[in-house]
């Protein structure tokens, strides 16, 4: 923005410079009173110096400096720019970047068309008479400069969106390394477990049988305080055990938890915490893969956090179904503040573009927008089973 203001001060200078010129060399021009120029020069300034809030408020700033510059071209009474653009057609890209296209799109397209009156007016007052073509002419090249800064703002637009989808993805392949990492680590923990309790937990259980049947015929003190250490040291490597079992994430150590008890556990958990009341309808006829589960699970309770934080205090309408060729899932809530502007799953983490890849990697679909009645709606369809997913 010092760039700007700098160049809009150095050109108002050399403008200035022009018109006295052009002043000395026909006596018939006549050059604005000290005040306008004045006032012209500050309001040059003013609008370099607004350009510093283009990215938080790009509409008020784009506002200020287009009324700044239309004040600056009738102070000077040029029938022109106002002798200084630059903050203006800054003023431009920057609401294309920064602000909803439609809005930008319509604020431009009026700019340029007040921007084109006011020049013709002011040419008409100057005592111009512009035929036809010129007045095409006038339209055409203030709209080129509109039309030019709006185009590099869409596209710088666009490269900040793909940045951002590129950091995006960028987490969710970390995340899931990192998952992936902690599973190798869960699995390897829990075959140690086994092995351990396969290779020295029975042998020691077998000391121990030994060691109380001895007892029972020939009760010797030395045996007695051997059959002690030997519970003991069986009971140390029992909690060993455990404690290796703990975040047990191997699918073959214990049963997939059923879709109904999964989703009915994750929708109590975050309606207690979030302070959510849902309206859940649950109807599973056949019970889907572990996998399958496990991302209806995951969607379901990141749907629900996104509730909470845009639309707390809205109900919620969760419908889960299961049959044996898919399994749908939607989550419905009225529209909160900021939802439509920003519609990304919120708070976990997770977000649109993790769950939309985890869906494609089961062949599945995930879809979300506004329903007709305004509510915002998400909806998950996975098949049933692999083979179903592979047809």
């Amino acid at each position: 923005m010092t760039i700007v203001g700098a160049l809009s001060v150095l050109v108002s200078g050399f403008y200035l410079w022009a018109i006295h010129l052009a002043a000395q060399t026909d006596p018939t021009l006549t050059t604005p009173p000290g005040w306008a120029y004045a006032t012209w020069i500050a309001g040059t300034v003013t609008s370099a110096a607004l350009l510093w809030w283009h990215q938080r408020h790009p509409i008020l700033v784009f506002t200020g400096v287009f009324v700044l510059h239309l004040t600056g071209a009738v102070l000077i009474g040029n029938g022109g720019l106002g002798g200084v653009a630059l903050p203006l057609w800054f003023s431009v890209y920057a609401l294309a970047t920064f602000a909803r296209p439609l809005i930008a799109g319509i604020l431009v397209a009026g700019a340029w068309a007040i921007a084109t009156t006011v020049q013709l007016v002011l040419a008409a007052t100057a005592g111009l008479s512009l035929s036809a073509p010129e007045v095409v002419v006038v339209a055409f090249g203030q709209g080129f400069f509109f039309l030019a800064c709006y185009l590099i703002g869409v596209g710088m637009r666009a490269e900040r969106q793909r940045a951002r989808d590129a950091a995006e993805r960028a987490q969710l392949i970390e995340a899931r390394t990192r998952a992936e990492a902690a599973g190798a680590v869960s699995r390897e923990r829990n075959r140690m477990a086994r092995e351990l309790h396969d290779l020295a937990a029975h042998q020691i259980m077998d000391v121990l049988l030994t060691t109380r049947a001895a007892l029972l015929t020939d009760p010797n003190p030395v045996l007695e305080e051997v059959e002690q250490k030997t519970a003991e040291a069986l009971g140390s490597i029992r909690s060993v055990v455990g404690a290796l079992r703990d975040g047990d994430t191997d699918p073959s150590s214990s049963e997939p938890e059923p879709l109904t008890d999964a989703a009915t556990r994750a929708i109590e958990r975050v309606a207690r915490e979030r302070g959510l009341h849902v309206q859940e309808r649950v109807t599973i006829s056949h019970e889907p893969e572990s996998a399958a589960t496990a991302t209806v699970v995951s969607v379901l309770t990141e749907a629900l956090v996104n509730a909470a934080t845009h639309a707390p205090g809205a109900p919620v309408a969760v419908t889960l179904h299961s049959d044996s060729t898919a399994v749908r899932l939607e989550v419905r809530n009225p529209m909160g503040l900021g939802e439509g502007q920003n519609p990304r799953l919120a708070d976990s983490g997770y977000g649109l573009i993790g769950a939309a890849e985890r869906a494609h990697i089961l062949s599945g679909q995930l879809d979300t927008g506004i329903a007709e009645n305004g509510d915002w709606t998400l909806t998950l369809t996975l098949p049933a089973t692999r083979s179903e997913a592979l047809r």
